[in-house]
């Protein structure tokens, strides 16, 4: 889904943002402030930052969770295969009433793993808020923005991950 921002009173588009704009965007965000929350933790190692499933299971390892954090990178794994596979399936196989199914239970596939990973990441972000003694009415910027929340967090001051 992409994103204009137009001129309500011409009509005319004035500024664009695709959707791999926004992701690249979102993940910037999410490897800073991992790697910010990670360097409060103790760990120096830019590289848990950067890999993006790996992120959680260090994540986790700082929050003392470690098996729900390689439950959510398997779960991402599935998610981020699911979609893979659908842009392998070609029109072809889904004018096919066997591929249509098959596209079909790609799709409830990776929604329900979506589903399982946040509710399984919610536990980590309470980890991790409790670790720095804030209220955890923060759970909600968590999970609403959390490649925001994760920047904000990493490059604060103000914010200390006790370990």
């Amino acid at each position: 889904m992409d994103v204009y921002i137009t001129n309500l009173l011409e009509g005319e588009s004035v500024f664009y943002v695709s959707t791999t704009q926004r992701m690249l965007i979102g993940f910037f965000l999410l490897v800073v402030g991992m790697y910010g929350v990670y360097v409060k933790a103790g760990e120096k190692n830019l590289f848990f930052a950067l890999v993006p499933f790996i992120n959680y299971v260090k994540l986790g390892d700082v929050v003392g969770m470690p098996k729900r954090a390689v439950a959510v990178a398997v779960l991402k794994i599935i998610y981020f295969g699911t979609f893979v596979n659908m842009n392998f399936l070609g029109e072809e196989l889904l004018e096919s009433t066997g591929g249509f199914i098959a596209a079909g239970l790609l799709v409830l596939l990776a929604i329900c793993t979506s589903i399982v990973a946040n509710i399984i990441r919610l536990f980590l972000f309470i980890g991790l808020i409790d670790m720095s003694g804030r209220s955890r009415w923060y759970i909600l910027f968590f999970f609403f923005f959390p490649d925001i929340t994760f920047a904000i967090w990493g490059i604060s001051r103000r914010i200390k991950v006790a370990v």
